[in-house]
C-alpha cells in the first residue's frame, strides 16, 4: 500500500489521524497497531521478519543502557551485525553471488527473493538507535513502546526520511501535553499534497516519456531524443524521491513528528559534493555521522 493509493490517502490515513480525538497515552499506541498494520498489507510475507528484528534490537538497546562496557561493546557489534547481515541477504547477496559466478566462473545459486519494504531504512535507524543508545546521546523511555514506534512509524518506514529518536520526539504530544500544534497540522497537509503531485503528476508522467524513449531500438533514436530521455529520468528521480520525502514530512508533521529535509534543489548544485549535500541529505548525514567520521576521516561531505 503505497502512499499514494487510494485506499491510503482515502481510508488509512484518515483513519490515523483520527488518533488525535485520543488522549496523548493512546495516541502512541494506536499509532504502532497501524504502522504494524501498513506494513503487514504491505509487505505480509515479511511481517514476522520486522516484527522480530524489532524486537531483538528493542532488547538490545534496553540491554546497552545498563553501560556495562564489556557486555554493551558486544551487544551493540552483534546488533549492528545483525541489521546489516539482514539488509546485505536481502538487498545484495543476489548480486553478489551473480558478480563472483561471472568474474570467477563459479556456479552458485542464489534465491530470488521478495525486498522486504522498508528493509534499508529500518536497518538504518535500528543501527543509529544502538549507536547513539550506546554513546548515551539518547536515553530510552522506560516504556518501549516508544522505541518500536521510531522504529516502525508508518510515514517514515518506505523512503524516510531517516530521523534520529530524540528528533523525532522532539514535537510530539506523546508525552502528556494535549496540545495539539495546528500551525504543524497545516504544514503537514501542505507537504503532503506538494509530495503527492511531485509523485503523481510528475514523477509518472516523467516516467512514461523516458521509458518510451530507452525501450525504442537506437536505430530509431537521435541525439535530441536521447537527450531528451535522460533529462526526464533525471527529472522522474527527482520528483520520485522528493516527493515521497515530502509526503512522509507531511505525515510526520500532522502527527506533531518530527522529520528532516530531505531534498533541497539538488540540481543546482555546482559541484558533486553540493550534490550530495542537497540530495537525499538524512542518507548522507547518516553516513557521515555512523560511518565517515567514525572510520576517522575528516568532516568534509
Amino acid at each position: 500500500m503505497a502512499m499514494t493509493d487510494i485506499v491510503f490517502v482515502f481510508l488509512f490515513l484518515p483513519i490515523a489521524l483520527l488518533t488525535h480525538a485520543f488522549k496523548p497515552d493512546w495516541q502512541k499506541y494506536i499509532l504502532l497497531f497501524l504502522s504494524f498494520f501498513y506494513y503487514a498489507c504491505g509487505s505480509p510475507r515479511y511481517f514476522m521478519l520486522l516484527l522480530g528484528m524489532l524486537v531483538i534490537n528493542m532488547i538490545f538497546a534496553y540491554i546497552i543502557t545498563f553501560r556495562k562496557k564489556e557486555l554493551s561493546i558486544i551487544i551493540l557489534i552483534t546488533g549492528i551485525l545483525l541489521n546489516v547481515g539482514v539488509l546485505f541477504y536481502f538487498k545484495y547477496y543476489k548480486a553478489v553471488v551473480g558478480g563472483m559466478n561471472h568474474i570467477f566462473s563459479t556456479t552458485f545459486t542464489a534465491k530470488d527473493l521478495l525486498l522486504p519494504m522498508g528493509i534499508s531504512f529500518f536497518s538504518f535507524k535500528s543501527i543509529s538507535l544502538l549507536i547513539d543508545v550506546y554513546k548515551g546521546t539518547i536515553i530510552l523511555e522506560k516504556n518501549p513502546i516508544y522505541g518500536a514506534l521510531y522504529l516502525s512509524f508508518f510515514g517514515q518506514i518506505i523512503s524516510g526520511p531517516i530521523c534520529r529518536y530524540n528528533d523525532f520526539y522532539k514535537n510530539t504530544n506523546f508525552k502528556g501535553s494535549t496540545n495539539f500544534i495546528w500551525d504543524l497540522f497545516a504544514k503537514g497537509g501542505y507537504l503532503f499534497v506538494k509530495g503527492f503531485i511531485k509523485k503523481v503528476l510528475f514523477a509518472n508522467t516523467l516516467n512514461l516519456i523516458s521509458t518510451e524513449v530507452f525501450s525504442m531500438d537506437l536505430v530509431e533514436t537521435s541525439a535530441p531524443l536521447l537527450w531528451l530521455g535522460s533529462i526526464c529520468y533525471s527529472l522522474q528521480l527527482f520528483y520520485d524521491f522528493s516527493g515521497y520525502s515530502d509526503m512522509a514530512i507531511g505525515i510526520g508533521n500532522m502527527f506533531g513528528i518530527f522529520c528532516p529535509e530531505n531534498f533541497n534543489y539538488p540540481y543546482i548544485a555546482k559541484s558533486i559534493s553540493e550534490f550530495w549535500r542537497r540530495w537525499h541529505i538524512t542518507l548522507g548525514v547518516w553516513f557521515r555521522d555512523y560511518i565517515y567520521i567514525p572510520l576517522g576521516a575528516s568532516c568534509i561531505i
